[in-house]
């Protein structure tokens, strides 16, 4: 009976979690929410965000592995970028206009673009050079321990294998 109850109490739902947040603030739906009342009450930040992070939004929705790492790095890219704008943004006059202001200054703007397209890249690759090092450590591994073997059976007078 008590094995039934464990069972049922952790039993998953089949949807994976936005970016492995927490259950509460992990629900699609509780998101849209947090975000929609981020654009109500600040619209300005919303739009700049917006223009900043469009690749990193792309990159959320495409990522659909459960903890999402390519669209974490992403982010967190374009987030470099973007809190100097946001900085200025909230130190100036914070509205819809100084938002277009500076979300139209393409040096910005591309240099947002830029790193979250770096920030993919290398979240793409990394693997892969990883695999292709370890695979060369190895191999270089091999190779030591069968000259290794060849010496000590021509020492020992041990027919090769």
């Amino acid at each position: 009976m008590a094995r039934a109850a464990k069972a049922a109490g952790t039993k998953k739902s089949g949807l994976p979690r936005p970016l492995g947040l927490p259950r509460p603030l992990g629900s699609p739906w509780l998101l849209g929410l947090l975000c929609g009342g981020m654009l109500a009450a600040l619209p300005a930040t919303g739009l700049l965000l917006g223009v900043l992070l469009a690749p990193a939004g792309i990159a959320i929705i495409a990522d659909q592995s459960q903890t999402r790492p390519v669209a974490r790095v992403v982010a967190l890219m374009g987030m470099v970028i973007a809190a100097p704008a946001l900085s200025l943004l909230w130190h100036g006059s914070n509205n819809i206009a100084a938002a277009l202001d500076i979300a139209a200054d393409l040096r910005l703007t591309a240099t947002a673009w830029a790193a979250q397209g770096a920030g993919w890249l290398v979240a793409e690759l990394a693997p892969v050079l990883v695999h292709a090092a370890l695979a060369a450590r190895a191999q270089a591994r091999i190779i030591s321990l069968q000259r290794r073997r060849a010496a000590l059976e021509q020492e020992w007078g041990i027919p090769p294998h």
